[in-house]
């Protein structure tokens, strides 16, 4: 093979077309259902949490099972730059009008595990190259 041209880099750096996110997804079982004017919304710290505004929360979506015909899902990609291990979140039903009706209780946490990235290439054996 022929070296690349000197005019050209061998390579060339984009940025990524996104943030390196952390992929969520909350459910929670919600007793009676929510009546169909209101929508359940996750609500929190963070900008993909809506800031506490009730209105900018994450709407959930029903995802009945068998053993759990209750529950409500949503999934939510969160930027690490938002510091997700420090995101704290509430459940809260809207009805549309401005009104809000928080769960009860305290606010949630969202536990990250600690994840290591180690990446190998493998090796690259020159040594017959050599010869």
């Amino acid at each position: 093979p022929q070296p690349p041209s000197a005019s050209l880099p061998p390579f060339s750096l984009q940025p990524a077309p996104s943030p390196m996110s952390l992929i969520l997804t909350l459910d929670i079982d919600v007793l009676p259902p929510p009546p169909p004017h209101e929508t359940l919304r996750v609500v929190g710290s963070t900008r993909s949490l809506g800031r506490w505004r009730p209105d900018r929360g994450l709407p959930l979506r029903p995802e009945p099972t068998p053993e759990r015909p209750n529950r409500w899902v949503a999934e939510i990609a969160m930027p690490m730059e938002e510091n997700p291990a420090a995101a704290e979140y509430k459940y809260v039903l809207t009805d549309g009008r401005g009104g809000a009706k928080w769960m009860d209780g305290g606010n949630r946490g969202i536990e990250v595990p600690d994840v290591k990235v180690e990446k190998g290439d493998g090796v690259w054996d020159r040594s017959e190259e050599a010869e």
